[in-house]
């Protein structure tokens, strides 16, 4: 299982090394390409953070340019509830310029309400712009206030959405894992990813729920590791865990195809 090349779909290597928290680390894009090289993940988003490892837009995105072609920028959409269509217009035209592959929209942090029509216009005007959108779906932690947030809640965002509207959807609900491809699996412009899901409950039962959309959903999923809250490492041996067995054409859609696909770089 080894041999198969992985394409991590979110990594968070930042301009000063740190990260959130007392998490212990030195996180550097040379870090992520030497844990890349170790564990033949042969591909990467790196995925900005607003106010977290010295991010600004116009730097990050010279940073991860510096390192392989097969490391993709990705850029921390800066949500206002305020926004106007212009606003929002300026805000991904910005993101574009720079070079970014993708934005990642994170409603814990931004404090979205996912009913949101801004949100809905966000989401819409970044498929206009072939800008594939990471969408967190992690919503047990209400890191800034209570504003009242359910997996369900993505049904009619993503039913209301254009087929250019590319959308991951990171962490894949976690432990509504099973509940959220069941909402999302009518949407061919979706993926359901799972970085942190992955590693964060190995040994419950939603092991089961990853070997049975390894299964049953390859064409629907992606994965990675939420690095540096996994190592690569982690994020490698818990795959070929539970790929263990499958068919290797299932086994090759999940780690790299499907992502390059939807991105273009395949």
């Amino acid at each position: 299982m080894h041999d198969i090349p992985l394409f991590d779909s979110l990594t968070h290597p930042t301009l000063d090394g740190t990260w959130i928290g007392s998490v212990p680390c030195k996180n550097t894009l040379r870090e992520l390409e030497s844990e890349m090289a170790a564990n033949n993940v042969e591909w990467a988003f790196a995925v900005g953070m607003k106010d977290i490892g010295g991010y600004s837009l116009e730097a990050y995105a010279d940073y991860i340019r510096s390192a392989s072609q097969k490391v993709f920028p990705i850029a921390y959409y800066d949500f206002d509830e305020s926004d106007t269509g212009r606003e929002i217009v300026r805000k991904l035209e910005n993101i574009s310029r720079c070079g970014y592959s993708g934005i990642k929209v994170h409603p814990g942090f931004s404090r979205i309400d996912l009913r949101s029509e801004v949100l809905r216009e966000v989401l819409c005007e970044a498929g206009s712009r072939k800008l594939p959108v990471l969408l967190c779906t992690f919503l047990h932690r209400q890191i800034h206030n209570a504003i009242p947030r359910s997996y369900l809640d993505f049904g009619p965002l993503l039913g209301s959405l254009p087929q250019i509207s590319k959308i991951i959807l990171i962490h894949g609900g976690d432990v509504n894992l099973l509940a959220l491809m069941e909402i999302s699996r009518p949407y061919r412009n979706v993926l359901l990813d799972l970085s942190f899901t992955l590693c964060r409950y190995e040994g419950s039962s939603v092991d089961l729920d990853i070997r049975y959309l390894l299964r049953h959903f390859d064409q629907r999923i992606c994965v990675g590791s939420d690095n540096p809250q996994f190592s690569l490492a982690q994020f490698r041996r818990r795959f070929d865990e539970l790929a263990a067995g499958l068919d290797r054409e299932k086994t090759l859609n999940a780690a790299h195809r499907n992502l390059q696909s939807f991105i273009g770089a395949a």
